[in-house]
C-alpha cells in the first residue's frame, strides 16, 4: 500500500489531468484497502504468538490449533491480495510499468496465494471441519505443510 500511495502522490490522472490523490473514487479504494491490510495484520499476533510461545515452551500444538492458524494465515493472504487488487483497479497504466514497486508486491502477493499453504477454500474446509469436531485426517509434518507449524 505504501508502494502505491507513493507513486499516487506523484501522479497525474490521464482522465482530468488534475493530480490522481485528488480523485474522490481513489480515496474510497485506498481507504478500505489500507484497512483490509491493518485487519490482516492485527490478526498475525493474536493467531501466532500463542503458537509461538508454545512452541518455545515445548507445549505441543493441537491438530486444530493449527489448521485455524493455517486457515488465517491463508485468509491474510487472501485479504491483503485483496486490498492491493482494489486499489490495482483504479490505479491507472502505470501501475502495469514492471519497474514498479507496487508492481513487485502485487506478483509477490499472487504467487504467495497460489502456493498450496494459502489457498483459503482449502484451510477453510480443514478449519470448518474442526468446528464441527470431525478430526483432522491430514497428516502434519514439515513434509506436508512447509514452514507454517
Amino acid at each position: 500500500m505504501d508502494a502505491f500511495i507513493d507513486d499516487n502522490r506523484r501522479r497525474m490522472s490521464a482522465t482530468t489531468g488534475g493530480p490522481a490523490a485528488q480523485n474522490a473514487a481513489l480515496h474510497t479504494r485506498l481507504a478500505e484497502a489500507v484497512t483490509m491490510v491493518r485487519d490482516a495484520r492485527a490478526r498475525i499476533p493474536r493467531t501466532w504468538d500463542p503458537v509461538y510461545a508454545d512452541v518455545v515452551a515445548g507445549v505441543p500444538i493441537s491438530a486444530e490449533t493449527r489448521v485455524q492458524s493455517r486457515f488465517e494465515a491463508s485468509q491474510a493472504v487472501g485479504q491483503c491480495l485483496g486490498a492491493v487488487t482494489k486499489v490495482f483497479e483504479i490505479g491507472g497504466g502505470a501501475v502495469m510499468g514492471s519497474d514498479k514497486l507496487f508492481q513487485h508486491y502485487l506478483r509477490d502477493l499472487m504467487g504467495m496465494r497460489n502456493q498450496p499453504i494459502a489457498i483459503y477454500e482449502n484451510q477453510a474446509g480443514l478449519y470448518a471441519t474442526t468446528l464441527f469436531g470431525t478430526p483432522v485426517e491430514l497428516p502434519f509434518t514439515k513434509a506436508h505443510i512447509g514452514c507454517v507449524l
